[in-house]
Protein backbone atom coordinates (compact mmCIF):
# COMPACT_ATOMS: atom_id res chain seq x y z
CA UNK A 1 0.00 0.00 0.00
CA UNK A 2 1.40 3.40 -0.95
CA UNK A 3 1.04 6.45 1.18
CA UNK A 4 0.38 9.87 -0.27
CA UNK A 5 2.62 12.77 0.54
CA UNK A 6 1.57 14.59 3.70
CA UNK A 7 -0.89 17.35 3.05
CA UNK A 8 -1.93 16.32 -0.46
CA UNK A 9 -5.18 14.69 0.58
CA UNK A 10 -5.99 17.59 2.89
CA UNK A 11 -5.34 20.15 0.16
CA UNK A 12 -7.36 18.19 -2.37
CA UNK A 13 -10.36 18.32 -0.05
CA UNK A 14 -10.10 21.97 0.94
CA UNK A 15 -13.35 23.73 0.04
CA UNK A 16 -12.91 26.81 -2.11
CA UNK A 17 -14.54 28.92 0.60
CA UNK A 18 -11.76 27.96 2.99
CA UNK A 19 -9.10 28.72 0.38
CA UNK A 20 -10.61 32.13 -0.32
CA UNK A 21 -10.92 32.90 3.40
CA UNK A 22 -7.25 32.00 3.89
CA UNK A 23 -6.19 34.18 0.95
CA UNK A 24 -8.18 37.10 2.36
CA UNK A 25 -6.78 36.64 5.87
CA UNK A 26 -3.14 36.49 4.83
CA UNK A 27 -2.58 32.73 5.04
CA UNK A 28 -1.41 33.00 1.47
CA UNK A 29 1.14 30.19 1.18
CA UNK A 30 -1.11 27.36 2.30
CA UNK A 31 -4.12 28.75 0.47
CA UNK A 32 -2.27 29.30 -2.83
CA UNK A 33 -0.77 25.79 -2.61
CA UNK A 34 -4.21 24.28 -2.02
CA UNK A 35 -5.68 26.35 -4.87
CA UNK A 36 -2.97 25.24 -7.30
CA UNK A 37 -3.27 21.58 -6.29
CA UNK A 38 -7.00 21.66 -6.94
CA UNK A 39 -7.31 23.94 -9.94
CA UNK A 40 -4.08 23.63 -11.94
CA UNK A 41 -5.58 20.86 -14.09
CA UNK A 42 -8.53 23.12 -14.96
CA UNK A 43 -6.26 26.06 -15.80
CA UNK A 44 -4.04 23.83 -17.97
CA UNK A 45 -7.04 22.35 -19.77
CA UNK A 46 -8.27 25.83 -20.68
CA UNK A 47 -4.78 26.94 -21.77
CA UNK A 48 -4.65 23.91 -24.09
CA UNK A 49 -7.88 25.09 -25.74
CA UNK A 50 -6.06 28.22 -26.90
CA UNK A 51 -2.55 26.90 -27.58
CA UNK A 52 -1.16 23.74 -29.19
CA UNK A 53 2.52 24.21 -28.40
CA UNK A 54 3.42 22.83 -24.95
CA UNK A 55 5.81 25.70 -24.26
CA UNK A 56 3.11 28.26 -25.01
CA UNK A 57 0.63 26.32 -22.86
CA UNK A 58 3.12 26.56 -19.98
CA UNK A 59 3.54 30.28 -20.66
CA UNK A 60 -0.25 30.74 -20.59
CA UNK A 61 -0.48 28.79 -17.35
CA UNK A 62 2.20 30.92 -15.68
CA UNK A 63 0.68 34.15 -16.97
CA UNK A 64 -2.76 33.13 -15.72
CA UNK A 65 -1.43 32.18 -12.28
CA UNK A 66 0.37 35.50 -12.09
CA UNK A 67 -2.79 37.38 -12.96
CA UNK A 68 -4.84 35.40 -10.45
CA UNK A 69 -2.36 36.19 -7.68
CA UNK A 70 -1.81 39.88 -8.58
CA UNK A 71 -3.05 42.64 -6.31
CA UNK A 72 -3.54 40.39 -3.30
CA UNK A 73 -5.52 37.78 -5.26
CA UNK A 74 -8.03 40.44 -6.29
CA UNK A 75 -9.52 38.35 -9.10
CA UNK A 76 -9.98 35.23 -6.98
CA UNK A 77 -11.42 37.20 -4.09
CA UNK A 78 -13.97 38.81 -6.42
CA UNK A 79 -15.78 35.48 -6.74
CA UNK A 80 -19.31 35.91 -5.44
CA UNK A 81 -20.13 32.95 -3.25
CA UNK A 82 -23.82 33.79 -3.43
CA UNK A 83 -23.67 34.25 -7.20
CA UNK A 84 -25.21 31.96 -9.79
CA UNK A 85 -21.99 30.18 -10.85
CA UNK A 86 -20.11 27.45 -9.04
CA UNK A 87 -16.44 28.29 -8.54
CA UNK A 88 -15.02 25.98 -11.25
CA UNK A 89 -17.42 27.46 -13.80
CA UNK A 90 -16.55 30.99 -12.74
CA UNK A 91 -12.83 30.24 -12.77
CA UNK A 92 -13.07 28.72 -16.24
CA UNK A 93 -14.56 31.93 -17.53
CA UNK A 94 -11.93 34.10 -15.82
CA UNK A 95 -9.07 31.95 -17.13
CA UNK A 96 -10.45 31.91 -20.68
CA UNK A 97 -10.71 35.72 -20.60
CA UNK A 98 -7.14 36.06 -19.40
Amino acid sequence: MTQNSPGLDEAAETPIEVILDRLASGQVDSAWTAFLQQFSPLIMRIARQFEDDSERVSDCFLYTCGQLSDDGFRRLLSYRRDGPARFPTWLSSVVANL
